[in-house]
């Protein structure tokens, strides 16, 4: 998919990326996210998933190329609130994960 998509929009680009599949080692190549090249990384993974998601090596490379990753397993829900040309992203830890 990936590799269509190179194929069909080589001057594609996106400053956010939502990572494809959890973070699964076969969900973002290096030439996607040099092509993209974002600056933020959503990855939606369940905390202490059975699959190991993300991998390190997707987490591994989003930081080489000086991604910031926003993970829902780390920081729980994350937004983002446009306001007319900028945005701000927060995060949202669930209530019972407080300890509450």
């Amino acid at each position: 998919m990936e590799s269509d998509l190179l194929k069909k929009y080589p001057h594609l680009k996106s400053e956010v990326l939502k990572v494809g599949h959890h973070g699964s080692n076969t969900s973002t190549s290096k030439k996607w996210l040099e092509m993209l090249d974002p600056t933020v990384a959503l990855i939606s993974a369940g905390q202490d998933n059975r699959y190991g998601h993300p991998h390190d090596e997707v987490t591994e490379l989003l930081e080489s190329q000086d991604v910031f990753i926003f993970r829902t397993d780390l920081h729980g829900a994350v937004s983002f609130k446009y306001n007319k040309e900028n945005g701000t992203f927060s995060t949202h830890i669930p209530y019972d994960a407080e300890g509450e």
